[in-house]
């Protein structure tokens, strides 16, 4: 783990994340400190209209760069000389400038400082609104976040064992393939709705997977009307990355987040996609 000390206009915090991530996850770090104290789905919103810029020595650094190169830093030793302040080498160098001693002397004094202890790395931050085609991306990757958490199962079967494991990457690449030469899979939902003592059941969207102009696409469109909801991938990778993060489970969790999030009176989704949809695509 690191230690990062940041600040910007928004605030200051200190996080601790593991190196061998990338910059989005000091990112989601960062979110979950300054917000910490707001309600799930207000904390959901925010993130979806608001997007993280960090920066270090003036450089802007890209969310994909990995931790490592991001904070890249030399090693920190405590100068007895310097009020025993951790220094790095260059540092130490510099304030002997003009002093007697060659780079070997400077090495061997260096040697004999006792390494810094709790050092941390400090980056910059701004926050920015998001541009709506990015808001677009962030609201999809926010369902999915907590499709995968598992707390948002209001509406998941009870009677069925949907499955909790992700489905697999070979199956979702065939279903790919399939897509690309022009097969579909689609189903329909069935909402079981309630209140009080009044149950009834709702069968107002079906969903469809295709591709079309290049792209692949998860459609979900109300019976009888012209309201279509859906995702758009341009990518086959970028199509198996979704799905391969997603189970049975998290699937109906998605779909309830996209479609039935405001209808109170819902209280379970069948009919989102399983494994024997995929597996009827590709046989």
């Amino acid at each position: 783990m690191i230690e990062l000390a940041l600040a910007g206009l928004n605030g200051e915090c200190r996080v601790s994340v593991d190196e061998s991530g990338r910059v989005q996850d000091i990112a989601a770090a960062v979110y979950n400190e300054l917000w910490k104290d707001l309600p799930e789905d207000a904390f959901e919103e925010k993130w979806i209209s608001t997007r993280m810029v960090f920066t270090r020595s003036g450089k802007i650094i890209r969310d994909d760069l990995p931790i490592v190169d991001a904070v890249a830093t030399e090693e920190q030793r405590i100068d007895p000389s310097l009020d025993h302040h951790a220094v790095t080498f260059s540092q130490f160098s510099e304030a002997r400038v003009g002093e007697c001693g060659s780079e070997d002397q400077l090495r061997k004094d260096w040697d004999t400082f006792a390494p810094a202890e709790n050092s941390h790395v400090e980056l910059g931050f701004v926050l920015q609104v998001a541009d709506p085609d990015e808001q677009i991306v962030r609201r999809r990757l926010s369902r999915l976040r907590q499709a995968q958490s598992g707390r948002k199962t209001k509406l998941v079967p009870t009677d069925k064992d949907l499955s909790s494991v992700p489905f697999k990457r070979d199956l979702i690449a065939r279903v790919a393939r399939a897509l690309i030469d022009g097969r579909q899979v689609s189903g329909h939902h069935e909402v079981h709705c309630r209140m009080g003592s009044l149950t009834w059941t709702e069968q107002d969207y079906s969903w469809t997977l295709l591709y079309i102009q290049g792209a692949f696409v998860w459609r979900h469109q109300r019976r009888g009307q012209n309201i279509i909801e859906q995702d758009t991938f341009p990518s086959e990778d970028k199509f198996i990355d979704f799905w391969t993060q997603l189970s049975e489970k998290s699937a109906c969790i998605y779909s309830g987040l996209l479609l039935y999030k405001d209808n109170r009176e819902a209280v379970k989704l069948e009919g989102t996609p399983l494994i024997e949809h995929f597996l009827r695509l590709v046989s």
